[in-house]
């Protein structure tokens, strides 16, 4: 179980849902998604200028670095949209979501990523799970610097 997460897309923005006076739950694969994708992973010295954070999230201190949780995909806000970026951007996606498979949550994960116009990166992640499949599409517009989930594609 996750604490489940809602998604404003007005806002693009993700909040804790509340049930009654409670956190709520869920057992989808959307919450576990979000923060897989859109944590910033630590990475290493070299990926970075000098001086530059290197991000990461707070309780991976607590792992000693053996199980990063979030994604480098940060490292591409300032790319430019050749298809090397296209390339890492779904190598950063599949090593962010390769937990999920070491965890038996699914037994496969997919990710195509491509250009869907000038400055909109697109990934879409195809999840195999029980038999059944399970579809995601997120978007990065690159003027407004941000990663958008755009829908569940059936």
């Amino acid at each position: 179980m996750d604490l489940a997460l809602i998604y404003n897309p007005n806002t693009t923005e993700f909040d804790l849902a509340v049930d009654g006076a409670d956190l709520a739950a869920e057992d989808s694969l959307v919450s576990a998604v979000m923060v897989s994708l859109f944590c910033d992973r630590l990475v290493q010295p070299y990926e970075v200028s000098q001086g530059e954070d290197r991000r990461g999230w707070w309780a991976d201190s607590l792992t000693d670095g053996q199980q990063l949780t979030g994604s480098r995909l940060w490292l591409l806000e300032r790319s430019k949209q050749l298809i090397s970026v296209v390339k890492l951007c779904e190598q950063y996606c599949q090593e962010a979501l390769a937990w999920m498979v070491e965890d038996g949550i699914v037994s496969a994960v997919n990710v195509t990523a491509f250009a869907m116009r000038p400055g909109v990166l697109a990934a879409l992640i195809h999840f195999t799970l029980n038999g059944a499949s399970r579809r995601f599409r997120f978007e990065y517009d690159q003027e407004r610097q941000i990663w958008r989930f755009t829908d569940e594609v059936q």
